[in-house]
């Protein structure tokens, strides 16, 4: 089933989540750094025109107020300190001598002011005299207010653009990756390599030129193709290599010393005639149905190859109790799987059933036991017309020993 990933889960996307912040912390930063540089600079231009206020009033004024207070000309020494006064960022004047304050103009009582006084002089025969002084204030006030001013609509202007540029590059990292990735997330959870599915295919443009998302695409469709064959050679090789298992009769068991399971295969467990279902995985299930003479032995041939350094193989002759209640003869082969301290921590190996073999041999022991003890001179030869086998009797007979017959030609 195809799992549609609703709106308020995509605009909890981690990595759309990401670049918005991303783009609003740098966007943000920028932002304030050029703010605060062309704040700077405009307090410092307002600062330079106060500069270039006070050296005017130097330059300009300063010559004719002294005029005037020489002359005690009061009314033209306050008409002209009132048109100073109206001057931008200009808030104070006052005209002094050795009297007391002769004019004044505009008020006091800002925090951030720039105060300068000038001495007025005046040449009178020759001689320059000291009248008075000029004091001047100019207030900051009015320029911290335009800078707050301007900086919260830089800010604010700023802080919009950027949140709008945030949201369409939300939007458009969604419409050409989140969405695209989504849909390859989506696809390879239900990819069947065995399935044969259909390739991934982006929702995407036609005609467009491939970029990244596209060569993804694309490597995931080769890699599910290649997989897909790798799949299909390794289903083939099991197969016959079940088929070859099956045919051979040998059955097999791998076994976890942690957990102490078993895996039994089905040939293991047809080998003492049980169906799959009937044994579980367990290791008791082994042990149980060893034979009581043959238990002891194997167990510390077991234990012996686990607990040594040994790498090679384990190999051993036991017998196991058949679902019919007889017993079977089997030879088991296994190897160890060990950690790199050289502990066993697992174990894989074969069961071959070898009841067949064994009576032969016991047959085999019995017949010869017979041919010994015979009285009748009894010789064996093979293909080639040697003697393969010479018992008492015959060494009795014929005064030649077995070790002396065996090997000689019959012609003799």
């Amino acid at each position: 089933m195809k799992r549609v990933l609703p709106d308020r889960e995509v605009l909890r996307s981690p990595l759309a989540r990401r670049l918005i912040v991303s783009i609003i912390v740098v966007s943000s930063t920028i932002t304030l750094c050029l703010s605060v540089l062309q704040l700077y600079g405009e307090y410092r231009s307002e600062l330079g025109g106060i500069q270039a206020v006070l050296q005017q009033i130097e330059e300009v004024h300063l010559k004719s107020l002294s005029e005037s207070l020489w002359t005690t000309n009061e009314i033209a020494l306050q008409l002209q300190i009132e048109g100073i006064v109206r001057v931008s960022n200009i808030e104070y004047i006052d005209v002094s001598d050795g009297g007391g304050i002769r004019a004044r103009a505009g008020h006091q009582g800002f925090r951030r002011i720039i105060e300068r006084q000038y001495p007025m002089t005046y040449v009178y025969r020759g001689q320059t005299r000291d009248i008075g002084t000029l004091t001047v204030v100019a207030s900051l006030d009015g320029i911290y207010r335009t800078l707050v001013n301007r900086a919260f609509i830089i800010l604010a202007s700023n802080a919009l653009k950027t949140f709008l540029v945030a949201g369409f590059a939300f939007a458009f990292f969604h419409w050409l990756v989140n969405r695209n990735l989504l849909h390859i997330a989506e696809y390879l959870r239900g990819l069947d390599l065995g399935g044969g599915g259909s390739s991934l295919v982006l929702g995407r443009a036609a005609g467009r030129q491939s970029d990244e998302l596209d060569e993804v695409a694309a490597a995931i469709n080769l890699m599910q193709e290649n997989a897909g064959l790798m799949l299909a050679k390794l289903k083939d090789s099991e197969t016959r290599l079940r088929l070859s298992i099956q045919a051979s009769g040998i059955g097999l068991w791998d076994w976890d010393l942690a957990t102490n399971d078993v895996i039994f295969s089905l040939e293991w467990k047809s080998q003492l005639g049980y169906r799959d279902e009937e044994i579980p995985n367990r290791f008791e299930e082994w042990e149980c149905r060893m034979h009581p003479e043959d238990l002891q032995r194997t167990f510390s041939q077991v234990h012996a190859y686990l607990a040594g350094p040994r790498r090679g193989g384990y190999c051993a002759e036991f017998r196991l109790r058949h679902k019919d209640g007889s017993y079977r003869w089997f030879y088991t082969q296994a190897d160890a799987i060990r950690d790199g301290a050289g502990k066993a921590v697992r174990m894989l190996g074969c069961h071959i059933d070898i009841t067949e073999r064994k009576h032969a041999e016991r047959e085999h022991a019995q017949l010869a036991a017979i041919v010994e003890s015979s009285n009748d001179a009894i010789l064996i030869r093979g293909l080639d017309r040697t003697i393969v086998s010479w018992n008492a009797a015959a060494e009795r007979l014929f005064g030649w020993s077995a070790q002396e017959a065996v090997g000689q030609s019959i012609d003799l």
